[in-house]
């Protein structure tokens, strides 16, 4: 009887795990514990970087506009910005 493709797949990568579980014992490489207290400030920490400006943190956004195109159809242009209290009005109006 002969295997699929996927049964060779799933036997591959459960063999790569089995050797890397191997490597990790053998050289005591383990995933680093973290503590509630690290766990806390990781959840209370700001994310984003601070405008030089207002000196408030970006607020990243997709930012998606409907462009009328040659042929009379509407196509969308989407740009990832950055949106901040000095360049809110100018985006949001």
């Amino acid at each position: 009887m002969r295997d699929t493709c996927l049964q060779r797949l799933w036997r591959r990568v459960a063999i790569w795990f089995e050797c890397t579980n191997r490597f990790r014992k053998v050289y005591g490489i383990m995933a680093k514990q973290h503590d509630f207290a690290e766990k806390v400030r990781k959840g209370t920490e700001e994310r984003g970087s601070r405008c030089p400006k207002c000196g408030t943190i970006r607020v990243p956004i997709l930012y998606v506009q409907s462009v009328r195109s040659a042929h009379q159809s509407y196509r969308f242009n989407s740009q990832r910005m950055q949106v901040c209290k000095c360049n809110e009005k100018e985006i949001y109006a």
